[in-house]
């Protein structure tokens, strides 16, 4: 989805939130970032058995707990919680 930022209304961001499955994470990710090579696998060595791992590039790698927002804007990727995501944008029409 494509959200704005509360603070100034721009520019349009897209994130998404993982809710369910690595799978499908890594398919949402992928359709909203066509030219970034992106894997997301399941956390099995923090003991976060619930969080996904992101790999992008081949070269960063980083850990989205389940239910936070993930996204790939301005050339960098910002993750947030649920409740902080709230605070911060609001859905595009």
């Amino acid at each position: 989805m494509t959200y704005l930022p509360t603070a100034n209304l721009s520019p349009l961001q897209t994130f998404t939130q993982y809710s369910s499955t690595v799978g499908a994470l890594q398919t949402a990710l992928i359709a909203a970032y066509p030219s970034l090579n992106i894997q997301v696998i399941a956390d099995t060595l923090s003991g976060e058995t619930t969080n996904a791992v992101v790999i992008s590039n081949n070269s960063l790698v980083f850990t989205v707990p389940t239910g936070s927002y993930v996204g790939y804007n301005g050339g960098q990727w910002a993750q947030y919680t649920a409740a902080k995501f709230a605070t911060l944008y609001t859905t595009y029409p």
